[in-house]
Parts: C-alpha cells; structure tokens; sequence
C-alpha cells in the first residue's frame, strides 16, 4: 500500500513516542508501508534520530529493515550516514 508522501509518517511521529509504540505493538500502524518515497516508519524514525530502544521496539514488531527507499536507502544506510552506529 502506497500511500501520499508524508501523510502517514506525518501523523504517526505526531504522537508521543508511547503512544506510537503501543500502536506499534498493537498492529495499527502498517510498519512495511512506503511513502512516495519509498519512506517507512522505521527510515523516518531512524532520519528523526529516535532513540535506540524505540527503533528497537519498531524492530521487534516485524519491520523489515531491509526495504529501500525511492533513492536507494535502507534504514541502516541512513543510520550510518547520520553516524549513529548504535542503530545501525
């Protein structure tokens, strides 16, 4: 499911960082899910510089880190360029 650029990433880093988690968890959120630019939840948090344990929860709840953005990024490509070693 594709959705318009931003709109979701948009309204689920909008909320506090345990709500997000609890929708995390609970399945609401569509963690796979491609912006326009091929932006998932797990790359906007990781280019938002979320902390460790929260990208780890995203991690936990079945995002695949692996998927590559409009212009070729993974999640971990970004982690690196941002240096931060500890998410990567």
């Amino acid at each position: 499911m594709q959705v318009r650029s931003g709109t979701y990433l948009n309204f689920w880093l909008s909320m506090s960082y345990s709500h997000l988690l609890n929708a995390v968890e609970s399945g609401s959120v569509p963690i796979d899910s491609p912006d326009a630019d091929g932006r998932t939840l797990l790359n906007a948090a990781v280019s938002q510089g979320l902390a460790v344990p929260t990208i780890q929860r995203i991690l936990d709840a079945g995002v695949d880190p692996s998927q590559i953005d409009t212009s070729g990024m993974t999640s971990v490509h970004l982690a690196l360029s941002r240096e931060r070693k500890d998410i990567a």
